[in-house]
């Protein structure tokens, strides 16, 4: 049964194609890492020229040029910077604890100042050590984002790993 499932898969699939792969190379200080953006992924990139960072999502990629969800095309070599937001877990969960914590003990400490009757609803220190946590998370969030220049160390290119084309 299980062959006759394997024989039907492989008839039916096989003008199947491997996707194109945009791969960033990035070497530093004689190491080497690879990041990989495939189709139907978000890109964050900045084009010569400008100074705004523009998010796209990718429908194709070609050899030359990425093809957009808007129907718009550029060229690889237009790329100038791309940022990468794959933070860790531990900085994800930091950023996130700091920043529930910050408004989280101004609103506990408000709130206890109101059940209390103080005079001061509002307490300047709780509201300095909130300010800190938020900052502090804010910190974090921009710490973990990876600005991507290409040039000489930093390389744009696309991979086909479709076997099909490989001697071609």
């Amino acid at each position: 049964m299980r062959f006759a499932l394997l024989i039907m898969l492989l008839c039916c699939f096989r003008n199947a194609e491997a996707q194109k792969i945009l791969e960033i190379d990035i070497s530093h200080f004689n190491k080497f890492k690879k990041v990989q953006l495939f189709n139907n992924s978000y890109i964050e990139y900045k084009l010569k020229g400008e100074h705004t960072y523009r998010i796209d999502k990718m429908v194709a990629i070609n050899d030359s040029m990425i093809v957009f969800k808007n129907d718009s095309t550029i060229f690889i070599s237009q790329i100038k910077s791309i940022k990468l937001r794959n933070a860790s877990a531990l900085a994800k969960l930091f950023g996130s604890f700091f920043l529930v914590g910050g408004t989280g003990f101004i609103l506990l400490d408000t709130f206890n100042n109101i059940i209390n009757r103080q005079a001061k609803i509002i307490d300047e220190r709780a509201v300095i050590a909130s300010a800190a946590l938020i900052a502090a998370s804010l910190i974090i969030k921009q710490f973990t984002i990876k600005r991507i220049r290409i040039n000489k160390y930093h390389s744009l290119r696309v991979l086909d790993i479709n076997y099909q084309t490989l001697n071609n």
